[in-house]
């Protein structure tokens, strides 16, 4: 059973690449020089998506958190990346808990 929840977390973070590609090319267009310093650039983007997924993928969570109370505005990447950060992670922590005993 651990083993069918790790699966799918690992499935569903390479399905969601391509959302975080996505909110990472929003965030560029939209705000500030961090986003714009590391990944302006498309080649090293993908990369660098890829190696920090947790952490784009905690902050689209946080920004959505930050727009259900705030007065920005939700777009749909953004809302994307934050599900799929939710599902791989509850699948993560489930796998984690049923190997832990």
């Amino acid at each position: 059973m651990a083993t069918l929840f790790l699966i799918s977390a690992l499935i569903l973070i390479v399905f969601s690449a391509p959302a975080y590609v996505c909110y990472t090319s929003n965030k560029i267009s939209n705000t500030s020089a961090f986003w714009q310093l590391y990944f302006l650039d498309s080649q090293p983007r993908l990369l660098l998506t890829l190696i920090t997924f947790p952490i784009i993928g905690v902050l689209s969570v946080i920004d959505l958190i930050r727009c259900t109370f705030g007065k920005s505005v939700f777009t749909q990447s953004m809302v994307i990346s934050a599900c799929f950060t939710l599902c791989w992670s509850a699948l993560l922590i489930s796998g984690l808990l049923v190997i832990s005993g």
